[in-house]
């Protein structure tokens, strides 16, 4: 539950981009431990946006 919070949380993260990590990774428990490496090379990032994901 505490992983939806976060994932909730993270600022500048819109619903589009929301999704498109859920779609990837299944979880928030999934995209907070994925190195961050992994969640730039996804398809029609923007790497500022991302960024924020492991920032927070």
């Amino acid at each position: 539950m505490n992983y939806w919070i976060w994932f909730s949380q993270v600022n500048g993260l819109g619903p589009v981009q929301k999704k498109i990590l859920l779609d990837k990774f299944g979880t928030p428990e999934e995209i907070f431990k994925t190195k961050i490496e992994r969640i730039e090379k996804i398809e029609r990032n923007s790497e500022s946006c991302y960024r924020r994901v492991k920032k927070q």
